[in-house]
């Protein structure tokens, strides 16, 4: 299964969907702390990703941020084709 890349607040999480369980699993990378998220589709895995960069900052409350497919763009969710 190809990683999942979401970006906000200017942290990076990384995930991979489980083949055991078909659910997504990650960690905000490049901190000094271990941070997880998951869910079971993007929408979970993107709600689970801000609570978790929300909850790390401190922050109460969440900010929109945009998703964009396979790569393209600065921020966002990065997905393979295959889950486009």
């Amino acid at each position: 299964m190809g990683k999942v890349v979401i970006v906000y607040k200017g942290l990076t999480g990384e995930a991979e969907r489980s083949p055991d369980d078909n659910q997504y699993y990650g960690m905000i990378v490049n901190i000094p702390h271990e941070v997880s998220f998951g869910g079971s589709t993007i929408s979970e895995l993107q709600l689970s990703f801000t609570r978790a960069v929300d909850s790390y900052l401190g922050d109460p409350g969440p900010e929109a941020f945009s998703v964009k497919a396979n790569g393209v763009g600065d921020c966002g969710v990065e997905t393979p084709p295959a889950m486009a």
